[in-house]
């Protein structure tokens, strides 16, 4: 009964998981070109580049990412998505073959299957949520903190689901097609999206706000009605003229009060 329930609500899970990812992805990037006309105050983070619709590897959704960087990665997101079909097939194989819980042993078989259904609950619930975060952050003209780190969370959550996926794998001791396929999976999830594009988000975000303040304007995030002015630049002290005094010149210096019946006292430089 137990393990019957743990690979029906896995297969429950990915279906209904994915589809959504699906949904939001083509909701999301299908209308970015629609959304151009209304969308103007998008810009980019590093050369206000606020295109939409030109393509994928231009999408405003790289960050500014150069666009042979984004031709290198996007085709490993298709072998991570054929390595992750592979490691689910893989799984679902192996449990009907032993008439058990979706995962034999390990992380993964914890709570009777329960923790394969709730990890892959999570990876599909921030990989649907990370498009609608991201694209908030973009149409708000990358100002608003909150929506970064909505986008960045979601991200975060998908790559601790990643890794998980991965250890389950080891230790289930797995097909070693699902080996390969769970570790292409999580190369992107965890090193390219997890780490480095969300390395990207959050700089280019602190580095905006910070050149923003340096420039007198308003942190938008902030409640408070200050501007953060720049303090003016000190201007040059002006040279002394020369007098064309000689340093041998006695000059005469006259006395507050005299000590003497001189009225003036005679110094030489």
């Amino acid at each position: 009964m137990g393990s019957h329930w743990s690979v029906t609500a896995t297969a429950v899970v990915m279906a209904t998981g994915g589809a959504a990812v699906c949904y939001a992805y083509v909701d999301v990037f299908g209308n970015e070109e629609a959304s151009d006309s209304s969308s103007t105050t998008s810009q980019n983070t590093d050369n206000n580049h606020d295109k939409h619709g030109d393509g994928y590897t231009t999408s405003r959704f790289w960050l500014g990412m150069r666009q042979d960087t984004a031709m290198v990665i996007w085709p490993l997101q298709i072998v991570a998505a054929t390595g992750f079909l592979a490691f689910i097939v893989s799984l679902f194989i192996d449990a009907h073959k032993r008439r058990g819980p979706i995962a034999a042993k390990g992380v993964l078989s914890y709570l009777n299957g329960g923790v394969t259904v709730a990890v892959f609950a999570i990876f599909f619930l921030c990989s649907f949520y990370w498009p609608y975060a991201t694209r908030d952050y973009l149409n708000g003209g990358n100002n608003s903190t909150y929506d970064m780190w909505r986008a960045s969370l979601s991200l975060i959550g998908a790559a601790a689901c990643a890794m998980l996926m991965v250890a389950g794998a080891f230790e289930a001791n797995v097909h070693p097609i699902a080996i390969l396929g769970i570790l292409a999976f999580a190369n992107v999830v965890v090193l390219a999206d997890g780490v480095g594009w969300n390395a990207k988000l959050i700089h280019s975000h602190y580095h905006q706000h910070h050149h923003d303040s340096g420039n007198g304007q308003l942190d938008a995030d902030s409640n408070s009605s200050v501007f953060y002015t720049p303090v003016p630049p000190v201007p040059p002290v002006p040279p002394v003229p020369s007098t064309g005094v000689n340093r041998r010149t006695l000059v005469i210096v006259k006395s507050k009060r005299p000590k003497s019946k001189k009225s003036s006292v005679a110094l030489r430089l």
